[in-house]
């Protein structure tokens, strides 16, 4: 069998050629499609004679000559497209793909200034915000209402305690027991939330925060900006007809080294890849690139065969077999990874939300929300026999539902007079 590879590809990671001098002519030497086919090759139940021939035309001419009985069958990083059917039959995709923008990023000046707002969601600030004047109310509110403390008097001072607490530099000395009671387990989650939001920040600030120089493709056609992408792929076809780019402003970039240059002089504001071809540009260029605009989906790569021949079905179910066994990722992994480079860019890391804290939010309400309870009833205990004017049936009812709590009772006996120990109860 005569298997054509393309010999012009902009990508040679899928498909590497070199020059053999005893041949004189170039021969596949590596590559991840080949990598591919080559596994899938031991799955089929026969033996496969073949010779790897370099076609030099275009991706598209390359599955013509398949219709034309110029190869048997074409491998490499070719896209399923649905114009090509009418010449070929496709294998089962090895990788799935589609059209992905990529354009050059440029520092975000606005979320340098807000930064430190980004660390958590608006919830969560709403959530911290709500919750810590609750329960500094609730603290000052105990305080207040025993008479015990005469620092936490007036709406300035509490005011004040609630900035203070955060800090965990307030002055006022809580004298009630079940004060501290509330605010032991807040100064706990302040502690939390503070190491939360420490730890966020200083990733936010170490980490440079950039945003693509071109949000979408509407952009680009509003300012009559010039495009790049490989032009012997189907994606100048894919961008004038699909996306409606005009044909004068695709310009074709023949090799992935180029792309940088031609960002830098200004040539074009955003290049269009396959989704598998933009994974390799930002691994070979992670440093100034990043993708931008949604992913235009389309069939993905895989083998084109003869219309009608029983070697594509045979080779879907082969690579099947490689894909479920995880050598295409194994292969996709090591193709990445031989790049190396590695990308200090970050459109910004994701801000916390109220979730990691709910149950201590929770623990932290519940205390709070109980002893403001407990105030309440043992004020309104107190209170009840001072109440001196009015037969009214809503007094009466008052007094008996307070009289008939358990806080009453016990507030009453401890302040019942004792005498040896013992208290006196008035008869």
């Amino acid at each position: 069998m005569r298997i054509g590879i393309p010999a012009n590809g902009a990508f040679h990671q899928f498909v590497r050629l070199s020059y053999d001098q005893e041949r004189n002519e170039n021969v596949v030497s590596g590559g991840f499609s080949i990598d591919v086919f080559e596994a899938t090759l031991k799955r089929l139940p026969y033996n496969l004679n073949y010779d790897l021939v370099p076609c030099y035309d275009t991706y598209d001419q390359m599955v013509e000559q398949v219709y034309y009985k110029g190869f048997d069958a074409a491998i490499s990083d070719i896209e399923v497209y649905a114009d090509r059917f009418q010449y070929v039959d496709f294998s089962q995709p090895y990788v799935s793909s589609g059209i992905q923008m990529v354009v050059a990023v440029e520092p975000d000046k606005v979320k340098e200034k807000w930064m430190f707002m980004k660390a958590f969601t608006r919830a969560m600030w709403l959530q911290l915000l709500f919750m810590h004047l609750f329960v500094c109310s609730v603290v000052w509110l105990i305080e207040s209402h025993h008479g015990q403390n005469p620092e936490l008097k007036g709406l300035g001072v509490m005011l004040w305690f609630t900035v203070t607490v955060l800090f965990f530099a307030h002055r006022e000395t809580l004298k009630c027991n079940l004060a501290r009671f509330v605010l032991a387990p807040w100064l706990v989650v302040i502690l939390v939330v503070s190491a939360c939001f420490t730890a966020s920040l200083t990733t936010m600030l170490t980490v440079s925060q950039f945003k693509p120089s071109v949000t979408d493709i509407a952009t680009l056609q509003r300012t009559n900006a010039m495009v790049g992408c490989n032009g012997n792929s189907f994606i100048v076809r894919y961008l004038v007809k699909t996306l409606k780019f005009k044909g004068e402003n695709v310009k074709n970039i023949s090799s992935v080294d180029d792309y940088p240059t031609a960002f830098a002089n200004g040539k074009i504001k955003a290049a269009f890849f396959t989704a598998p071809h933009a994974e390799v540009f930002l691994a070979k260029y992670c440093k100034g690139f990043i993708k931008a605009g949604p992913n235009y989906k389309l069939g993905g790569l895989g083998f084109a065969f003869p219309k009608g021949s029983p070697l594509a079905v045979d080779f879907s179910k082969a690579i099947l077999q490689v894909t479920e066994s995880g050598d295409v990722e194994k292969f996709e992994k090591s193709m990445l990874q031989a790049l190396n480079c590695t990308s200090s860019l970050k459109l910004g890391s994701d801000p916390i939300g109220p979730e990691p804290f709910s149950s201590l939010f929770a623990i932290s309400g519940v205390i709070a929300a109980i002893a403001i309870l407990i105030t309440f009833v043992n004020t309104a205990a107190k209170g009840v026999d001072k109440l001196s004017c009015g037969n009214g049936f809503w007094r009466w009812a008052y007094i008996y539902l307070i009289k008939s709590s358990r806080i009453y009772k016990f507030h009453r006996s401890r302040s019942r007079p004792k005498q040896n120990g013992v208290a006196l109860v008035p008869i």
